[in-house]
């Protein structure tokens, strides 16, 4: 990172330290540096998603690698700021992180937008399918970030897919068998 002079490399290398950085804090359970950090990459200008169409330069492709990097870091630290907001008592919030702070965000399609661009995929190409389940992985991942913070507010109706059984057992395994009876009814 030092021996750029290109200011762009500087701030894709302070964003990749402070991702880091905050995976670190997570590890450590201390989820207060890990907001201040997602504040930090969240702070500074998104990337432009780029659509591949023809040939390109080097130069592009190294624009648009950039842009993909940018944004699986971007959305891997909404996720540990999620976490942590939980952990600090404050699930609302953490659910803001997920959504991007946006109003009226549909939360299935930031799901999905999310997914992709943890898979590595900004652009929906019909061509480049997950064929191996990677995608719907991810998806599941987010959802359980998203159900988790549910489970916090108290919003059982909320929880989704898969995600109800997982938090069931969870619930039972801490002895929470009101919730636990609540979230079972809406497994039908």
């Amino acid at each position: 990172c030092r021996k750029s002079l290109n200011p762009d490399k500087h701030k894709a290398c302070l964003e990749a330290a402070r991702v880091s950085s905050a995976y670190i804090w997570m590890e450590l359970n201390n989820p207060a540096p890990v907001v201040r950090l997602a504040d930090l990459v969240l702070s500074e200008p998104e990337p432009l998603e780029h659509e591949e169409s023809g040939e390109q330069s080097d130069a592009t492709n190294g624009s648009i690698n950039e842009s993909l990097e940018s944004h699986h870091r971007r959305t891997t630290v909404r996720i540990y700021a999620c976490e942590a907001m939980c952990l600090l008592g404050n699930p609302e919030g953490g659910l803001r992180y997920l959504t991007g702070g946006r109003a009226g965000v549909e939360l299935q399609s930031e799901i999905d937008r999310m997914a992709n661009h943890l898979d590595g995929n900004c652009v929906d190409d019909k061509e480049d399918q997950d064929t191996d389940g990677a995608l719907a992985a991810l998806k599941a991942s987010i959802q359980m970030s998203i159900s988790g913070a549910n489970v916090l507010i108290g919003k059982l109706n909320e929880i989704t897919g898969s995600a109800k059984e997982t938090f069931l057992y969870y619930l039972l395994a801490e002895g929470k068998s009101n919730d636990a009876l609540k979230l079972g009814c809406t497994l039908r």
